[in-house]
């Protein structure tokens, strides 16, 4: 709705915290279509119980296994970036093809393309076992 790049919007929703006053913030909430998750999938706080958050990443499934991403790290612009050029949101299916932990990388399928990260970049990614 506001044209800002999906990696910088965390920097732009911390910039505009700090300026929204209690008047405005209701009016921007309901304008926004009542949102209950940030754009990196984390519940947006005061609007109803926060519900219980996954703990496990990329780094916890096994190859082979299916997953739905939930959340990922959205405190750093240049690692959001790669993820918005990767197509790694949440809502996404992900399939681990490989992992090599003396390589220090995991492979994931994403929308039939390979795509592959280091470990420490897996672990910024929360995700949902299907059911």
């Amino acid at each position: 709705m506001l044209k800002v790049p999906w990696w910088q919007a965390y920097e732009e929703a911390h910039l505009l915290e700090h300026g929204l006053s209690d008047v405005t913030e209701p009016s921007l909430f309901e304008t926004l279509g009542r949102p209950e998750r940030s754009p990196f999938g984390y519940p947006i706080p005061g609007h109803g119980a926060p519900p219980k958050l996954t703990m496990i990443t990329l780094t916890d499934i096994q190859e082979g296994e299916q997953v739905t991403i939930d959340r990922v790290f959205e405190e750093d612009e240049q690692l959001l970036k790669f993820f918005d050029e990767e197509g790694i949101r949440p809502g996404v299916t992900v399939r681990l093809e490989a992992v090599a932990p003396y390589r220090g990388t995991v492979t994931a399928q994403i929308a039939g393309r390979s795509i592959v990260m280091g470990t420490q970049v897996a672990s910024r990614i929360w995700v949902n076992r299907s059911k």
